[in-house]
């Protein structure tokens, strides 16, 4: 397996981190033995955590940790000591294997006391001692500090403050998979089985739900071919209909190449009305579906290379001549998770020559793809973009290349296309988040889960038992607001959903198995059974969840800590309940704002406040407005730039269940000059909701500058009744904000653009400032949703 190899060593040198709190030592209850809680030596937050007394005190521990750590690869801490006595003490993780013994079975590391003051430990998992036979970093169940036994001697002496213990995904370090254990060789046949489309035409002869979803794929189909819906390559901007036209090339130095490469990645992505159409083919025998696939599919075997390169020139400045593009890109992944389906549904009426010239095609690309990643050319590999859409569409076209070619040549390119799609599974979060977003999350995962299931179908496991793939299903039901609103975060270019659900929904769905998403699906759309081009996938999520029995709601509440947010519901009544969605930041994010600390309210219908949002990468200043700080309901003074880059914002969850909430935002790493930035929000199921901020700066805001801004989402002007000095009633919509502040404050308001409707739509904002120049300020705002 050389070419996987060679990319784990590749790894090494990227740098990105996620980090998990696993104890900050606020809170001490978790652990047996003492470890007090102190405030006399603090990293980081309010408290340590203090280790002292070792004669009397020579042990602690603590079973109240995850026990799957596959997806993180360091174990850190800091330890301030009050004196270098060259004692010792083990930090152990336990992990008992079946035939464990009274001693059991643990990875640990000893550590020596020769330092006083702060300092930083960080050590890779796999750089523990392993004793007897741990099951391994999946299976943790305990961590145990002891500085006795082991030919240790406590010292009285010895006082250890601990903080910030973390486990993170550091790529700094060698990555714990894949290696030769965790991701071996697939040996089983390489085969492509695709949906068992005659197993659901007999469930339609006998289910009269399945038979009414067959017909409207079939009707579907029919329109399509009735329209002669046909696409073909298209090689000069004059020829381009405006839908698949990039507005960026007008930026461009090369205006026909980048327009070329952008048009390839928007038409696959219409491809899929061919399915349904071979759904059709196969199932009447009628000529004239079979003849229009075969003459699409014919076409679509000329586009060699499917993605044309030229993607990254939506900029001045860059040249064809060394572009970093590659072979493959995203219109790779959508034109596979299209053609592939299609020629297997088609059975015995796919042309024999049309066949033919696609797995011609299908082997250059193949070639390609593993060219791509070899030389490391094109930007997402050379920078390991492992949570990427733009790694993870390639990796899965790599796969389902390879698994239908069937050729025992293309076992190494599959294997590194698992390989690629492992990575960007493992950087995914386990909580099942997506590190890019609801927007780009729904033109990626659906590829993904589509390779996954393709490889589970024949018999390689190898994936599909990663978290993040049976959790995303849950993520996709939680980041629905009431009003069926999505939060216009991360680039997602959407804020209210259809009433169907998408394909990454069904999909995701269907991976995951579990009758409280099957119920998201059936309850929160309207219309859970029509799903446009995808207009098959009722028939297949009718014949999957038959068996699932009694469906149940889900929870009205998620944490999702690998993207550091918080969703919120006071019911799944979508017409008149409470919602709310907030957020943190994350070293991984990607596609991000400046919105660290974002809280948004909905209630039914009416979004209360909101992110700004993104329409349109072709908008330009506008949407730079949008993703600054300026677009978000947050901290307003000296932001880090650019607003994409990321930032590590810790999210506190100090209660959350279905009646009420309280978090902790330490949002002090998204702002320069910053000494402190804690937002503590609270909320109950009535709707009352209260913003707690406290902000210092080690420079001083001017006057003029805005300290706090909300978007209220209002078109109407909003009524601003000031109180007192430091207090000011903000009523719209018969929703109240009140702002009371230790100091004078001014709270006026403005028109902004928003992105409520897929375009720009000015609606009023709330500007909090200071009557004089300040470096430091505590605001609360007290938010009182309207009710029935």
């Amino acid at each position: 397996m050389k070419i996987i190899a060679v990319l784990m060593l590749l790894a090494l040198f990227s740098t990105d981190i996620r980090a998990e709190m696993l104890f900050d030592f606020e809170k001490i209850e978790a652990f047996s033995g003492r470890i007090n809680r102190s405030t006399e030596q603090v990293k980081e937050g309010d408290c340590s955590g203090e280790w002292s007394d070792h004669p009397n005190n020579s042990v602690v521990k603590t079973t109240n940790i995850p026990a799957d750590w596959r997806q993180y690869n360091v174990f850190s801490f800091w330890a301030y000591s009050k004196a270098a006595n060259n004692g010792e003490f083990l930090i152990m993780f336990t992990a008992d294997g079946p035939n464990a013994s009274s001693a059991g079975d643990y990875f640990y590391r000893r550590f020596k006391i020769d330092w006083t003051g702060w300092k930083h430990f960080e050590i890779p998992t796999k750089d523990f001692l392993v004793s007897r036979e741990p099951t391994g970093w999946d299976a943790i169940t305990g961590m145990i500090i002891r500085c006795s036994g082991f030919g240790m001697t406590p010292r009285e002496n010895s006082i250890l403050y601990f903080d910030q213990m973390e486990r993170t995904l550091n790529a700094a370090y060698p990555p714990s998979m894949p290696d030769k254990m965790e991701l071996p060789p697939f040996q089983g046949k390489l085969h492509y089985t695709g949906m068992p489309w005659d197993n659901m035409f007999e469930l339609a002869k006998r289910d009269p739900e399945a038979q009414q979803y067959l017909q409207q794929t079939i009707d579907f189909a029919s329109s399509k071919v009735e329209a002669n819906t046909f696409y073909m390559r298209v090689n000069s901007i004059a020829r381009m209909p405006d839908e698949f036209l990039d507005k960026r090339y007008k930026d461009s130095d090369d205006p026909e190449i980048f327009a070329q490469s952008s048009y390839d990645m928007y038409v696959t992505g219409k491809l899929r009305y061919i399915i349904s159409a071979a759904v059709a083919a196969r199932y009447t025998g009628d000529a004239k579906y079979i003849n229009a696939v075969n003459r699409q599919l014919a076409e679509l075997a000329t586009w060699d290379p499917v993605q044309r390169p030229g993607w990254t020139l939506y900029t001045k400045g860059r040249s064809a001549k060394d572009m970093p593009d590659g072979r493959g890109w995203l219109a790779t992944g959508y034109f596979m998770s299209s053609v592939i389906p299609a020629m297997v549904a088609m059975g015995k009426h796919l042309d024999p020559k049309v066949e033919k010239a696609m797995k011609e095609l299908l082997v250059k690309e193949v070639k390609g793809l593993v060219e791509d990643w070899k030389s490391g050319k094109p930007s997402h590999i050379k920078r390991r973009a492992y949570n990427s859409n733009q790694w993870m569409l390639p990796a899965s076209a790599l796969i389902l290349a390879t698994m239908y070619l069937g050729m025992d040549e293309f076992r190494e390119a599959y294997d590194l296309g698992v390989w690629a799609l492992a990575k960007s599974i493992t950087t995914s979060g386990s909580d099942g988040s997506f590190m890019e977003g609801y927007g780009y999350s729904q033109t990626t995962t659906q590829i993904i889960m589509e390779a996954a299931t393709a490889m589970k179908q024949a018999g390689d496991l190898r994936v599909s038992r990663f978290p993040f793939l049976t959790n995303h299903g849950d993520w996709l039901i939680h980041i629905i607001m009431p009003g069926k609103y999505v939060v216009d975060a991360f680039d997602c270019m959407n804020c209210k959903l259809l009433d169907t659900p998408t394909p990454a929904h069904i999909f995701s769905a269907l991976m995951a198995d579990r009758p409280d998403i099957y119920w998201g699906i059936r309850n929160i759309f309207e219309n859970p059974n029509d799903n446009r081009h995808h207009i098959w996938l009722p028939l297949a999520f009718r014949y999957f969840t038959l068996e699932a029995g009694a469906l149940h709601p889900p929870k009205s509440y998620a944490w999702y800590p690998d993207l550091r947010l918080v969703t919120w519901r006071s019911g799944w009544n979508q017409a008149k309940d409470v919602g709310l969605w907030i957020k943190g930041g994350s070293l991984l994010d990607g596609h991000s704002h400046r919105d660290q600390g974002q809280i948004s309210v909905y209630r039914g219908d009416e979004a209360i406040l909101i992110d700004s949002g993104a329409v349109s990468y072709s908008m330009g200043n506008v949407l730079d407005k949008m993703s600054r700080a300026a677009g978000h309901n947050i901290l307003q003074p000296f932001p880090v730039d650019p607003p994409g880059k990321p930032v590590d914002v810790p999210v506190k969850v100090v209660s959350l269940d279905e009646n009420s909430g309280s978090v902790e935002i330490n949002g002090k790493n998204s702002r320069m000059f910053c000494d402190r930035w804690i937002r503590k929000i609270s909320w109950n199921k009535i709707g009352d909701i209260i913003i707690a901020d406290e902000a210092a700066f080690t420079k001083s805001v001017d006057k003029k500058d805005p300290w706090f801004i909300y978007h209220t989402g209002s078109v109407k002007q909003l009524d601003i009744k000031k109180m007192n000095d430091r207090k000011t009633e903000v009523s719209w919509n018969r929703n109240r904000m009140t702002f009371e502040s230790d100091r004078d404050i001014e709270v006026a308001q403005e028109l902004f653009p928003q992105g409520m409707d897929l375009k720009p739509v000015e609606q009023w904002i709330i500007i909090v400032s200071s009557k004089s120049g300040a470096d430091r300020m505590k605001l609360t705002a007290k938010l009182a949703v309207a009710g029935d």
